[in-house]
């Protein structure tokens, strides 16, 4: 468990960012997707990739 996330779920009822209550866990936040590489790289072949960016004041038509 992690320490801190678990305080921080008391607290506000989620866990921010890619953090879990597991310090071994990640999670993909809101507007990205996990992709599963086939080379491994510095995060052991898996990234988060953001498909998806909110920006306030833009209007959509």
């Amino acid at each position: 468990m992690d320490e801190d996330a678990a305080e921080e779920f008391l607290v506000t009822g989620h866990v921010a960012g890619n953090e879990t209550l597991y310090k071994e866990i990640k999670q993909v936040k809101a507007g990205e997707m996990a992709r599963v590489g086939t080379r491994v790289n510095k995060s052991g072949g898996i990234n988060a990739l953001r498909y998806f960016s909110y920006r306030r004041g833009m209007e959509i038509h």
